[in-house]
């Protein structure tokens, strides 16, 4: 099992009110109406949620490339025959989200660990992906794709110290221009166990070492989480300062940014207020005006015991540097939830029609010292001046729950105004079978059911909890849209699938946010008509129909 923890209508028709169960001689009407007004539209943004394993015991999706007539993912997969070694997937999806070729690089005494969101296009059509590998030691690994899945090249890089004990690819950047790569990564030397680096590595087009470069600081830890081509053959990388290892109390968690040229001199560096826990400058995004949006997080310090405290990234952050590297504005994102512990960006872009940017990650509620946290994809845009737009929450349901945690680690704009994004649904009691790469597709308000974004049309219904349903029918997921100003009051808020006598078939908690997409699994279920009911312990407060095909 491959262990990481984080450090694709509305069901209501017009004027009709939920319904009691329907006699069996109206089924077969009411599935065709369902039919119909749930059919969308051809102005409609295609929408989609789909998870799998890909014949793998274990598989995690970590990076695409949207193109106008497919996808390009990659991720890993944990291999079926001994010794079970991880291995580098890619995969190639049709716009509907269906895998026509499968194919991983895989080897019995090497892995091929590929976790941080960089695949990138290249000249030639060709693609380019940066991880780590281990056989005897931990390298750095560059990896060319043919887009047939066909490796060109791989290339791996030792430790960049003498006493190499430690390294982990964290980014890559892509200058296209002079066919040149940059690889950002974590090391540590057998001689200062406590402090790790930052090291860039320049590759040239074939992968030869053009220069690497080491930054070093005293009982700090340096950690690359990001990097970005820029001006005149420059890059930008994204770190945090912290020393988490050395201390248990007074933590100290910065961002760093700096820039460096073509011969990585280092240009200007950037760092946050001292007086700020910072969850690091986990990623980035050219603002097009020679600016800088960074996606990052805030955090507090929190007693654990006597002898030591803990941290707690409690919200996401987002905030642009001028083209001086000065603070134009920044915007935090707070989920309204007492127990959020660990907020997260991993990609943030920008929209191509200039309305903002946008930052998919994950957000954790639950207890920090135990597994029963329930772990939900966030998806989140802020306007070009620092404007929250909105926050949108995806959750996946299992029998398991609260023990099925779920993250975005990749996100593309796609041909049709939507978005794409990629990641993994992890069942952390589920062995072999525990992780299936996740593909989510929403359309440009980050709606996996659409009309998620439109207010109520009247008071009365703004006043009650909205909920809309999609796809319907449904054939693995029924995606419910919940909105509902009360639930984080409730006490038992939960989801009922009734069969057509009015049996309880599952239930579901409902959790504690406002305003999420649930991602509820009905594979199992027979096809026909059920009913979806939505309660406060025993107070019913919506009801209606799908259809499972």
């Amino acid at each position: 099992m491959i262990f990481s923890l984080p450090g694709g209508v509305c069901l209501t028709l017009p004027g009709i009110l939920p319904m009691p169960i329907l006699m069996k001689s109206l089924l077969p009407i009411f599935a065709f109406l369902l039919l119909l007004h749930s059919t969308p539209s051809s102005a409609q943004q295609q929408t989609f949620n789909k998870r799998m394993h890909l014949g793998f015991p274990s598989t995690v999706f970590t990076s695409i490339i949207a193109t106008d007539s497919c996808y390009y993912v990659t991720g890993i997969i944990t291999d079926s025959v001994p010794p079970y070694n991880d291995a580098s997937i890619f995969i190639k999806f049709t716009l509907d989200g269906e895998p026509e070729l499968v194919k991983a690089l895989r080897d019995t005494v090497v892995s091929y660990s590929t976790w941080a969101p960089v695949l990138q296009g290249i000249s030639e059509g060709n693609l380019l992906l940066s991880g780590q590998s281990r056989d005897s030691t931990t390298k750095a690994i560059l990896i060319k794709y043919n887009t047939l899945g066909d490796t060109l090249f791989t290339r791996r890089y030792e430790n960049y110290g003498q006493d190499g004990l430690f390294i982990k690819l964290k980014a890559m950047a892509v200058d296209e221009a002079q066919s040149q790569y940059l690889l950002a990564t974590e090391e540590v030397e057998s001689e200062s166990l406590n402090d790790a680096d930052v090291v860039m590595t320049k590759i040239g087009e074939n992968g030869e070492i053009l220069w690497r470069k080491r930054l070093t600081s005293n009982n700090l830890n340096e950690i690359p989480h990001s990097a970005i081509s820029w001006q005149d053959g420059s890059f930008i990388i994204g770190a945090q300062f912290n020393n988490t290892i050395v201390a248990d109390f007074n933590y100290t968690c910065r961002d760093y940014l700096f820039a460096v040229d073509s011969a990585g001199n280092i240009e200007w560096q950037y760092l946050s207020p001292a007086g700020e826990l910072r969850r690091g400058a986990t990623a980035l995004s050219p603002a097009g005006d020679g600016g800088l949006v960074v996606a990052s997080g805030r955090g507090e310090e929190f007693n654990i015991n006597p002898s030591r405290n803990g941290l707690r990234w409690h919200s996401g952050l987002v905030y642009k540097l001028d083209a001086q590297q000065q603070l134009e504005w920044e915007v935090e994102f707070i989920e309204p939830l007492p127990n959020s512990f660990y907020n997260r960006f991993n990609k943030i872009i920008r929209a191509s029609d200039g309305s903002g940017y946008l930052a998919a990650g994950l957000f954790v509620q639950g207890i920090p010292e135990s597994l029963e946290a329930d772990l939900s994809g966030w998806l989140v845009k802020v306007s070009p001046d620092g404007d929250s737009l909105w926050s949108r929450a995806l959750r996946f349901f299992e029998p398991q729950d609260p023990y099925y945690w779920h993250h975005l680690y990749d996100i593309k704009e796609t041909a049709d105004g939507g978005y794409i994004m990629v990641g993994q649904t992890e069942d952390i009691n589920g062995g072999w079978q525990g992780q299936q790469g996740w593909l989510i597709k929403v359309d440009e308000h980050g709606c996996l059911v659409q009309g998620c974004h439109l207010s109520p049309v009247s008071e009365a219904a703004a006043a009650g909890p909205r909920l809309l349903l999609y796809p319907n029918p449904a054939d693995d997921f029924l995606n419910v849209f919940l909105k509902d100003s009360a639930l984080p009051r409730r006490a038992g808020a939960a989801f009922h699938i009734l069969d057509t006598q009015g049996r309880l078939l599952a239930a579901y908690s409902a959790g504690q946010l406002e305003e999420a997409t649930h991602m509820i699994p009905v594979h199992a279920l027979p096809a026909g008509p059920y009913l979806l009911q939505y309660l406060d312990r025993e107070s019913l407060l919506w009801s209606g129909r799908f259809v499972k095909r």
